[in-house]
């Protein structure tokens, strides 16, 4: 879906959720195209501790309503401090009305511990599904490393066990491909279901803006 603006006299407008945000945020898109790059200004406040890099999960406006969800990254800050980069993920884009997808787009906050060296660190959740996640945190860590994680999504806390399967650096932090441990099949599914939770909660907060 291609929005090309200030060529046509209607404004569009996306929905944008970012871990740190009690609810979404609607957005003015000034300037290119959901499918990849583009530029928004908020149209309330958003905290002062957003940085390049934070995923971010965006509602894509079509008549009014949520069309679609798809993921992504803040890029980066324009001179107005009020405007902000968007990198939108394309290959991991889900159907509002649909729910059997193997990985979802999220922005979620966590807390870590690694096994092997101690260290604690904050993250911020990607993506995720019932065998791993993408992270993002600025403390390194190894491939193999083992982690006890804390995951946050309002009140639907879960902890999980993985390990490190990928490592990378990217907007000025560290990005991590992690599996998920699971001792047995319950396990799995109790994994599915909080994921239907948390997905199920974050689009149906992305739905609720008024968008009119």
């Amino acid at each position: 879906m291609e929005l090309h603006h200030r060529n046509t006299s209607s404004t569009q407008f996306a929905v944008i959720q970012h871990c740190y945000c009690s609810k979404p945020v609607k957005c003015e898109i000034l300037s290119g195209s959901t499918d990849n790059f583009f530029t928004i200004k908020p149209l309330r406040s958003l905290p002062q501790n957003l940085t390049k890099g934070d995923p971010v999960v965006l509602g894509r406006l079509q008549n009014n309503a949520i069309s679609s969800v798809i993921g992504g990254n803040i890029a980066g800050f324009c001179d107005d401090p009020s405007k902000i980069i968007i990198l939108t993920d394309t290959v991991c884009e889900v159907a509002i009305n649909k729910r059997k997808f193997d990985r979802f787009p999220v922005s979620l906050y966590g807390t870590l511990k690694c096994r092997d060296n101690g260290v604690r660190a904050e993250f911020q959740v990607k993506d995720i599904s019932c065998s791993g996640l993408k992270i993002y945190a600025c403390e390194e860590l190894e491939v193999g490393h083992i982690l006890d994680m804390d995951l946050y999504a309002n009140s639907n806390n879960r902890f999980v066990c993985s390990y490190v399967v990928r490592k990378a650096s990217r907007y000025g932090k560290f990005e991590y491909g992690l599996n998920i441990i699971h001792d047995n099949k319950n396990c799995i599914e109790a994994m599915n279901n909080y994921i239907q939770l948390i997905t199920n909660y974050q689009y149906t907060l992305l739905k609720g803006i008024d968008h009119k």
